[in-house]
Parts: C-alpha cells; structure tokens; sequence
C-alpha cells in the first residue's frame, strides 16, 4: 500500500520553509496576460486578473514554474501550460504563499509540478482560494496533484486532477467540495484537515489504495457518482454516506469490490440510492442505514452490526440465472452477512430487483437476504415492507437458522387471481324515445390459474411439499421443480408418484397371497374328503381314518387391476409353496396345520410406471374339516409376517429421482365354508358353497432413502376385509388304469362388505417441522368379483393323490388369476 504524503507533513512543511524563488517578480497590475512562452515566473502584490492564454506558458526546468507571494489577486485564469519540467523534490507547478490570496481561480487547460515521485505538487495552495474550479477540459497533475494547507472555500472539480500518489490532500481547510470530473491516485482524496461541507461526488474518485482516507474532520460525503477503491475514516467521529437519485451511485473497489474501514466510529448511510459493491471493516461499530436505498448485487460482509431504520431499504439485486431456494449454497443475488447484530426497525424495507434480462420472479421462491451471527439480531420479520419488482403474489418474510446463523428469507408466494367483476347489463331505454342501442359490456379477461393438480392424492402431495419453509437442498431442488410444472396432466402425474399410494397396491397384492394360500389349504380338505368319500362317488383309497397325511402344493398367481379413483393401477405375480399336516381325530373331524412361504412382486403401471415392490410373506396356518352326512365345514386360520422392499420413481420436467423403503407388515386371516355334496349316479356329485372371510393386515411406519430429497417419512397403515361368497361345485370321476380321474369346475360370487380406502399419511424425511405432511388414499377395493375354479385330481388306491387346479377372479378393472398344483401322500 501507498503511504498517504501527509503522514510526511514534518518534512514537508520543512520544505516549503526551505522553499526559495529565484524568478523574476512581476508587480502589481491592474491587468495582466501572458500570451508567449515564459521561464519561472512570481507574482508579487495586488492583481485585478491574471491570464494564461491559449498560447501562452510558463514552464521552468528548476524550482516552481509559477509562484503568487503576498498576492492579492481578483482572478487567475490558465488557458495555456504552467509546468515544472525539472525533477527536484520541491518544484510546483504553481505554488502559492500563506500571504497570498485569489479570489477566482480558474485551471482550464493544464497545470503540472515536475516528474518526480517525491514531494512535487501540481498545485501547492498555502495561501487563501475563494473559487478553485479546474475546468472539463482542465488538468491539474503531478506526484500529488493538488496540496492544500491553506483555505479553499469552493473547490470545483470538472475534469481532471491525477497524481501518482495522491489526487487531493487538505492540510487545511475546504468549505465546499465539489467532484464532476475524474480525481484518480494511490490515494484520490486524503483529508487530514477540515472539509466543512464534506465531499459532493458527481464524477469519479478512483485510488488504488482508497478513494477516500480521512484522519481530520469530515462529516459527510455525497456520492451520485462512483467511488472507486477503499474509504478510511481513521478517526472517532461517525462519517455518513448519502446516495443519488438512481443506483448508478456507486460505492466498489478500484477494479472490483473493495472496503470500507471505520473500526472508531458508526458510518451511517443517510438519504438516497446506492449501489454497495464494498464488504466493511466496524470493529465493534456499526452501519447505520438512516434512511437510504442500498442495494447489493453480491454477498456484502459487515465485520460488525448493521442497523436499518424505519426509513431505511435494504434491496437485493437478483440476475439472470439465480438460483433461489434460501439456502445459504444459492447463488446470483445478493445477500448482507453480518458478524454482529442485524436489527431491523419495524415499517422498514427491504426489496428484491432484476439486475439481467430475462430473470422472472415466481411462486415458490426463497430468497435468503441476510445472515448475522450476533445473539441481539432482531427482524422484525412480519412488520416489514416486502417489495419484489414485477410479482403479485404474496411476499413474506421468515426468521430461520441456518448454519447457525440467524437468517431472513423472503418467500414468494402464490396468489389466488381476483375474478372480475361481470359488467353490469345496460338499463333498457324508456319508450317512447328511441333507444339508443347499448354496448355490449366487454367480457372481463380473468387471470388463468397457476396449473394445479386435479387429482386427491396429487393435490395432497403437492400441497404438502407447497408448505416447506426448510433449506434442505434436495428437498428444495425437488420443490422448485413441483413449482415449474407446466401441464395438469403433469402435476397430476408428479403428485402420485411423490405420494405413498403404491403401498395400497403392495398390501392388496400380499393379501391375495395370503388369500391364495388360504385356498389352497381350504381346496385341500375338500380333496380329501373326497377321497374318504369314494365309495359314494366311486373312488376307492384305503384310507385308515386315523392315518397321517402330509402334503405339499406349490401356486402361483398374477393380477392387475386398472386405475380406479383416479388412483393408478398395477400388475402383480406371486408365487409360493404350501407345506401341511393333518390328521383324523374323530370319524368327523380332521385337523392340522400348515407353512407357507410366498413372494409377490408388485409394478405399478399408469402414473406409477417404474414404481416396483417386493414382499416376501411367512404364514402359519391352522386349519379343521368338519364332515356331515352330507354336510361339511372348513375352517381356516393363518397368521402371516411379511417384508416389503419398495422402489419409487419420480420423473417430471425438471427432477428425477428415486426412493427406497424397506418396513415390515402383519396379517390375520380367517374363512369358514359351508358345503353340502348332492350326489348323483355314475359319480358326479353337486355342491352348493357359501363362505365368509375375514382379513386384518397391517403394515409399519417406516422412512424412505433418497438421494434426491424426495424421501419421505410414512406412518402406519392398515385395511381389512369382509367377504361373502355364495356358488356351486361340479364334479365327475372317472376310474382308469392309473386311478380315479375327477375333474371339476366351480363358480362363485364374491361381496365385499368393507370398502374403505387405506388412508396412508406421509411428509418428507427432511422436513424436521411437519410442514409437508399429507394423506394419500388407495383404490376403493372391488365391490362384486366373479370366481370361476376348474381343475382335476388323480387318487390313487396307495394314498397317493396329485390335483391341478386354475382360478379365475374378475370384476371392472381388475382380474386375478392363480394356479396351484398339489400332492399328497397318506401313511
């Protein structure tokens, strides 16, 4: 860094004593013109006006070009060339004398102290300057440009003043400063003096080390111009910044952001607009906004507190290409963070504009504003003015933590459009006057909706991730995407696969597993009383009516059911083996028990296309035949613990993702038969069935895992069932070679009693608060199926018997259908 000339006053001062002019003095005049080239030249007494013209000059290769000493002079004007072409540390331009005043001091074209890098100013002023004004085309430099120990009541800037080290230091005093020009150095202003009036800046103060260092008095600068590098304010006394009319006022660094520096005292932003391209160094002070506009277009940083009154407007330039989810990783705006204290008063502002093109504010975003790690911040939150250039819904503000700091975001939110008022229909005219023909009332244009879902468990669902406030990324990424959905068909589509609904598909699929191996132990009983029966339909086996019997009988079965309630559908295969048991304990009874071990894999179809579940489920079964003459009942009991591992996709404009959940279910089931066989000759037999059933399945909360965000947090859930059945049976046997033959076919009609839809509550697993939850619901279940069996036995006179059997179950939008093939072995 450049050290400021004036912590080199001492010396400086030493030499000015030292100072000595060698020139040719010019006395006193009423008036006088230099039109020709002159050598080093003073001036010494009174002076109505002095005049460089255009072709005039005064250039001296040794000491000051031009000295005033004890002049009293009205007006001094330079049109022409003042220069100290030497390299000395002491040659001046122009230097003039503490005995000297000028009233009018006009520099319009240029003045120059010699080349050096030590001492030489363009301008040395120890005197008394009522107007110093260096004129647009006017040009005031040296290694500092203009040096002022003494008094300058009006200094006016409209050009150029450029030193390598500085452009203006003040010794002493300066009543009003004016900048319209360029003033550019190290160091463009250094003020160890007195600016009484501060600095008005219209133009450019540009320093490589600062625009501005200040160690005397100055109170205040005016900036509708560019202040171009760091501002100092080494002292005790707070230092307040006005703005322009526009934002075009502008406070950086030299080449880009800069700082600015007043650890001994509050810097207060006043009145007007500014751009605030700099990060602050306070200590333990702080910026105080007033009463001004600040707008910032990147991440600004108080090291210290901030503090905005009632008056006052923080507003925050977003750009093309923003990324808005109120997350401290967002980018393209602005943002305020402050190491201490952010207080807010109540009634203040603050904005969000468009710096770019293209950038359109929409329902959904999250702009996070400011972050301060002081435990005093105080937003004030809900009594702030919220202003978001070209947005109509609503703005709100929210204090949150984020990272450990304490943050406001400003969320935007949708607004329901106002539906116009219909025109009034014109009042028909009196008769007899002639009625003058009305105008038709112009249809009022109404504002389109934002597109929403139409569907219950899309609006559920999106209305659930509507109400995230969070800052988890994933998350966030995914409730943008749901904001930009651009179709009905497409939210629609979004909705479900962002619900849990798939799950109802699962249970029902692991319930007619269940079902099925229910079946096959109830179809079972029934082929063994036929067996026991053969000599009344014509089947001889040689059963002991207290042997064992073991058995075994794989099934496998598929169903599918389309989309009802607008809940999709699914396709759905299981398969699995039956094991049992059983004994006669009476001449009427048989008992036993059974295992079953079944695996349905369940794919969603519709708005579930690549939604996929697993289950795996364990039964035990118990089970007992009653036998009459001819009257039976079957009885059936299971209870089964199943696993699920479930795969859902999410794929719409703008996110894809997947969620895995792996959780844990329960079922009981039961179902009693009545059948009564009416035997007929040559060994067919009839019998009309009736049944009932009865199913409770129940599966545990659990959480998904994404990388995506779109995982979510399910409870528990349950459904059961009520079923009748009413139908027939028909069978035949025929005895061959290899044993009795008896093929049969069955017909039933099935009621469900209890249709109620698996309500299935969810909000997603980053949600810390709840604010996404949401109740999706299943399909209602199929009210009147049509069951259709057909099969065939083989029983054999060693108590060996193999049966077949196919069942078919359909209805509107659903079928099911299982196969099963068992053998079974006396002993």
């Amino acid at each position: 860094m450049h050290n400021p000339v004036f912590r080199k006053k001492p010396l400086l001062l030493a030499m000015a004593a030292a100072w000595v002019s060698f020139a040719p003095a010019i006395q006193a005049s009423i008036g006088t013109e230099i039109s020709t080239a002159e050598g080093q030249s003073s001036f010494i007494g009174a002076f109505d006006t002095v005049t460089i013209t255009s072709t005039g000059s005064v250039v001296s290769p040794t000491g000051n070009a031009l000295s005033f000493q004890s002049v009293d002079m009205g007006t001094f004007t330079n049109n022409g060339t003042i220069m100290s072409s030497g390299s000395n540390y002491n040659d001046s331009g122009m230097y003039i004398d503490d005995s000297s005043s000028v009233d009018m001091f006009f520099n319009n074209s240029y003045l120059a102290g010699n080349s050096g890098t030590i001492g030489p100013y363009g301008l040395y002023n120890r005197g008394t300057i009522g107007t110093l004004e260096n004129s647009v085309n006017g040009t005031i430099t040296s290694n500092v440009a203009l040096n002022n120990s003494g008094t300058i009541t009006s200094l006016i800037n409209q050009g150029t003043i450029q030193g390598p080290n500085s452009g203006v230091i003040s010794w002493g005093t300066i009543t009003d400063f004016t900048n319209n020009g360029l003033i550019d150095g190290a160091y463009a202003v250094q003020n160890a003096g007195t600016m009484t009036n501060g600095i008005t800046n219209n133009g450019t103060l540009r320093g490589i080390d600062a625009a501005i260092y200040n160690i005397g008095a100055l109170s205040v600068i005016n900036n509708n111009g560019t202040l171009a590098g760091n501002i100092w304010n080494n002292t005790s006394n707070p230092l307040t910044i006005n703005g322009g009319s526009s934002y075009d006022s502008l406070m950086t660094g030299y080449n880009s952001g800069g700082r600015v520096y007043s650890s001994g005292a509050d810097l207060h932003f006043g009145t007007g607009k500014l751009t605030v391209d700099d990060d602050f160094q306070m200590g333990t002070h702080s910026v105080i906004n007033d009463g001004a506009s600040l707008l910032l277009n990147r991440t600004v940083t108080i090291n210290g507190n901030y503090l905005q009154q009632e008056q006052g407007e923080l507003a925050i330039g977003v750009a093309d290409g923003a990324v808005a989810n109120g997350s401290a990783l967002d980018s393209g705006y602005g943002r305020l963070v402050v190491t201490g204290d952010a207080i807010f008063a109540a009634h203040s502002s603050v904005s969000l504009l468009t710096t770019g093109q293209s950038y359109g504010f929409a329902n959904g975003q999250r702009f996070l504003v400011v972050q301060a790690s002081g435990s005093g911040t105080q937003y004030n939150e809900n009594a702030l003015a919220y202003h978001v250039a070209g947005y109509n819904g609503t703005v709100t503000g929210k204090a949150v933590t984020i990272n450990g700091t304490n943050s406001l975001v400003i969320y935007l939110d949708a607004q329901d459009p106002t539906t116009p008022t219909t025109p009034t229909a014109p009042t028909e005219p009196t008769t007899p006057t002639t009625p003058t023909t009305p105008t038709t009332p112009t249809t009022p244009v109404v504002t389109p909706n934002p597109v929403f879902a139409t569907t219950p468990n899309a609006i559920a669902s999106l209305r659930g991730l509507g109400n995230y406030s969070g800052f988890s990324e994933g998350l966030l990424n995914l409730y943008n995407a749901s904001m930009a959905i651009g179709s009905r068909e497409e939210a629609n589509r979004a909705g479900e696969q962002l619900s849990p609904v798939q799950n109802s598909a699962a249970s029902s699929t692991a319930a007619a597993a269940s079902s099925g191996a229910l079946a096959v132990v109830n179809n079972h009983m029934n082929s063994t009383r036929l067996a026991r029966n053969g000599s009344q339909s014509g089947i001889a086996t040689g059963d002991d009516a207290l042997d064992w019997a073991v058995w075994g009988q794989p099934f496998y079965g598929s169903a599918r059911q389309g989309m009802i309630d607008n809940v999709s559908g699914y396709t759905a295969h299981y398969g699995g083996v039956v094991l049992g048991a059983d004994r006669q304990i009476a001449d009427d009874w048989r008992v036993g028990g059974a295992f079953s071990y079944a695996r349905s894999s369940v794919n969603g179809r519709d708005n579930l296309t690549g939604s996929h579940t697993d289950v795996d489920a364990w039964s035990g079964i118990a089970y007992a035949s009653w036998s009459g003459n001819p009257l039976y009942v079957n009885l059936t009991a299971s209870v089964s613990t199943q696993k699920y591992d479930s795969q859902r996709r999410i794929g719409f404009d703008g996110f894809a993702g997947q969620a895995d959940g792996s959780f844990n279910g329960q079922q009981v089931m039961t179902k009693a038969e009545v059948g009564y066989p009416i035997f007929f000759a040559q060994g067919t037999t009839l019998t009309p069935l009736a049944a009932v059933s009865y199913s409770y399945l129940h599966q545990d909360d659990y959480k998904e895992h994404s990388d995506q965000g779109a995982a979510l947090k399910v409870d528990s859930s349950h459904t059961q069932s009520v079923r009748s059945s009413l139908g027939a049976k028909l069978e035949h046997s025929w005895s061959t070679g290899i044993g009795d033959v008896v093929p049969f076919v069955q017909a039933m009609w099935t009621h469900e009693y209890d249709r109620s839809r698996t309500a299935t509550s969810a909000s997603y697993v980053a949600d810390t608060l709840g604010e996404t939850r949401f109740t999706s619901f299943g399909a209602t279940p199929v009210s009147d199926t049509a069951d259709i069996g057909a099969g065939v036995a083989l029983v054999q006179n060693d108590d060996l018997s193999l049966s077949a059997r196919y069942d078919l179950s359909t209805a509107p939008h659903f079928d099911a259908q299982t196969v099963s093939l068992r053998l079974r072995k006396s002993f």
